[in-house]
Formats: structure tokens, C-alpha cells, sequence
């Protein structure tokens, strides 16, 4: 018997997600097998449950019915509705699941809907004048908008409700349609909900565009700070997207994006406001080098990119390469490295970039023998691409006769670093 019902519940749960236009919905979503826990009045910051219209009903928390076979066919947690049979119960009495939008006032229902169960007594049934409704509704601050209700609902009914902006609540629940005169009690179940959330204004950011304007970078991880606020459902993530180093297609792009670690519902609420310290973090060696960009936009839980009212391209100038260094001279002539006159000279040649892939220039040169310097310069690269000689005198006096080595050490502006080693022998 629950086997039964659990699988007619879900196909009536998938069609009402199809059919009542949810599933198709963006996210978020909120849905909910509902527990004792959850309707109890207060215990979720947009939740409660209420009895209204004069009505006798009751909430059950557990299925403590005493109905034969009611635990095997709803589970203990799913809440119960109960109308007592020594109730009386007014057309319009309501036992009613309020759900109240979570975020700012941007955010509103979208959609809504449930599937329910109806229980009855059997030969009680032919005496009562009608059975109980379940209905949807939702309303905005002037009323109901959109409502949708069963026509004496036997055993198990689906039924949805299309909200738009402003619609900041909806109420889920069943209504009395005459008073019962059979001995046992009414049972209505909500037996799952499902409600859509809708944020379609955008959220707006402060980005400084400027940030690393004139500022080379290497492959390392780059945070690019952003704040943003929203007053809809919250800002969820912030992303990036810019040209790929080496694309697959026109439309092969990097694309990065850093969570804020929330949903946008009423369990996991996004914040209205980013936190202090909300980034995204990029990979300069994904990236196209030399001059590039990436475009960064922080995003509410309705996918919503934020109004940047600076700009979204942030300009980068990558290096990822290391200097290119050529050795020349007499040193590097003389036979079989063997140094054996009274000077030779050293001509170091370093470039970091070109005309088509620029680069943060070489900034620094340095020549050690045994891993003492003895000649090194320095400059600065305004620019880019910036080219560097060195032209130190090599005295074999000053080692002893045998084997030495020699390094030309070449840094750029990013602190990559080309060492280039040449192995020589001093024979005076």
C-alpha cells in the first residue's frame, strides 16, 4: 500500500513540476518534504502554520492517528491535518501553510504548488455532503492574485499558482467544505511543495576597474576584489570571464567564478550585502599573455549580473615567460673553454617580450663565477618589453687553474628568472 502511494505521490509531484511551470523555472527553488519540525509555528524564520476561519482543525506532528493503515501510508514525517469529528467546520474554515518570501523586497513567488492527500472513513463516506478542499494562493499586499483549489478532493490532487514581482507570500493548506458527519476523522496531508522565487532587478557593484593598471603579473593566483548589494535574493557568486591562451574555438573563453557558499532560499539565504573580503580568483596562466583583460561581475541567486556602474573589464598585463639571454664575447670563444690569456670579454644580451607577445622586461642582470657575483646592473622598465646588455671583463688571474663556472642571471619585471651556465678552466 505505501509503495503504491509513494510512486502515484511522485508522478503527481513530477507533473505538477512539469505541467504548473516549475521544473522549466531557473533556480532557486524551494522545496520541501515537510517535517513536525518545519510547520511548527516560529521555527522557520518564513514558515508557519495557522488555523483560521473558524475551523476545528488541528496539526498532527507525527502520525499518531489511530486510522488503520494511515502510518503505513503517510510516513511520521509528513504533518497531518486533522479535522475532528466532533468538530464543526464552516465553509471557508482553513487549517494553512503561510511561506513568506526570504531576502529583500526585490524578491518575490514566481510560482508555487503541491501535491495533497485526502483520507476518509469508508461507509462514513456516503453520508458526507462534501469532501474537503485543498488549495494554493498567492498574495501580495492587496490580496490574493493567483489562487487554485480542488473541487471536493477524494484522494489525491496536484495544483499550482503563478505569482509575479511584488507577490511576497504564499499560503498552502485545505479548506472545509461542509461539516463532516461520519465518524471518523478527515485527514489532509500536504504532501510535498514546491515554490519557485523570482529576483529579476539586478544587483549593483563597485569595481575598480583600475586596479592593476600599469602593474605586470606573473602566473600566480590574482584576487580581484568586488562589492555588490542586492535587494532581491541575495549575491551568490562573483564571476569572470576572459580570452582564453589557447582557445578551442571563437568561443572557447576562461571563465572562473568564487561562491559565497549560499543558495538564496529560506534555509540557505545569500547575503544582502557582500561580505567584506568577496573576490574572484583567477588564473593569469589560463589567460591570454601580454595585454588582456578579464570581465568580472558578482551575481545574485537568480543569476541576475550586477549593474557595474565603472565598468567590468579589468585590465591585465600577464608574463608568464622567462627572459630569453644569448652569451658572447671572446669568453665564449676561446678554445675548448679554456682560459688561458689575461682578459677575456663577456657580452650578455637579455630580452623579455616582442612585438607580438609583450612582456614585463628585463630588470636586472647578473654575472657570478663560483657563485660570486662580479659585475651585475639594474634598471627599471616603464613600458614593456624592455631589453638589457651587461659587458663585464673576465681576468683568469683572479682564479686558480682548473675547472670554474660561470652564470649569467637574468630577472624580469614579474621575478622570473633566466640563468644560463657556462663551465670554463683557467690554465695560465
Amino acid at each position: 500500500m505505501s509503495k503504491v502511494l509513494g510512486a502515484a505521490l511522485a508522478a503527481l509531484l513530477m507533473s505538477l513540476v512539469g505541467v504548473g511551470g516549475v521544473a522549466n523555472a531557473a533556480l532557486p527553488m524551494d522545496y520541501w518534504m515537510w517535517s513536525g519540525e518545519d510547520v511548527r509555528p516560529g521555527s522557520v524564520g518564513h514558515f508557519g502554520w495557522a488555523s483560521t476561519g473558524g475551523g476545528d482543525y488541528q496539526q498532527l506532528d507525527e502520525c499518531d492517528s489511530g486510522v488503520p493503515m494511515m502510518c503505513d501510508l503517510l510516513t511520521e514525517e509528513t504533518p497531518i491535518v486533522l479535522a475532528e469529528k466532533t468538530g464543526t467546520y464552516p465553509n471557508g474554515s482553513s487549517a494553512t501553510w503561510t511561506y513568506t518570501v526570504p531576502g529583500g523586497p526585490d524578491t518575490y513567488i514566481k510560482s508555487g504548488g503541491m501535491v495533497a492527500v485526502n483520507i476518509t472513513g469508508e461507509s462514513e463516506l456516503l453520508n458526507e455532503v462534501g469532501e474537503p478542499t485543498a488549495f494554493v494562493g498567492i498574495r501580495d499586499a492587496s490580496g490574493w492574485v493567483e489562487y487554485d483549489e480542488t473541487d471536493e478532493m477524494a484522494s489525491i490532487e496536484a495544483m499550482s499558482a503563478a505569482g509575479e514581482p511584488g507577490d511576497r507570500q504564499i499560503q498552502i493548506g485545505m479548506k472545509a467544505l461542509s461539516t463532516p458527519s461520519m465518524s471518523y476523522d478527515h485527514w489532509v496531508a500536504p504532501f510535498a511543495q514546491v515554490v519557485e522565487l523570482g529576483d529579476d532587478v539586478a544587483p549593483e557593484q563597485d569595481l575598480d576597474v583600475d586596479q592593476f593598471d600599469g602593474i605586470w603579473v606573473d602566473e600566480s593566483p590574482l584576487d580581484i576584489p568586488v562589492s555588490a548589494e542586492d535587494n532581491g535574493l541575495g549575491i551568490k557568486d562573483v564571476a569572470a570571464v576572459g580570452p582564453k591562451r589557447n582557445p578551442a574555438g571563437p568561443l572557447d573563453m576562461y571563465a572562473t567564478t568564487d561562491q559565497l557558499g549560499c543558495e538564496g532560499n529560506s534555509d540557505d539565504p545569500c547575503p544582502l550585502v557582500s561580505p567584506s573580503g568577496t573576490k574572484v580568483t583567477v588564473d593569469p596562466s589560463q589567460l591570454k599573455e601580454g595585454h588582456t583583460f578579464v570581465s568580472v561581475g558578482a551575481r545574485d541567486a537568480a543569476e541576475n549580473v550586477a549593474d557595474s556602474v565603472n565598468g567590468y573589464d579589468v585590465d591585465l598585463s600577464i608574463d608568464t615567460k622567462e627572459p630569453a639571454v644569448t652569451l658572447g664575447g671572446s669568453f665564449t670563444t676561446a678554445p675548448g673553454m679554456v682560459l688561458d690569456g689575461p682578459s677575456y670579454d663577456l657580452e650578455v644580451d637579455a630580452e623579455d617580450g616582442d612585438a607580438v607577445v609583450a612582456n614585463s622586461g628585463v630588470v636586472k642582470i647578473q654575472v657570478l663565477i663560483d657563485n660570486v657575483e662580479i659585475d651585475s646592473d639594474t634598471q627599471s622598465c616603464p613600458v614593456e618589453n624592455c631589453g638589457m646588455e651587461l659587458d663585464p671583463e673576465i681576468l683568469p688571474d683572479n682564479y686558480a687553474n682548473g675547472p670554474h663556472q660561470l652564470k649569467a642571471k637574468v630577472t624580469d619585471a614579474v621575478g622570473h628568472v633566466k640563468t644560463t651556465t657556462v663551465d670554463f678552466e683557467v690554465d695560465r
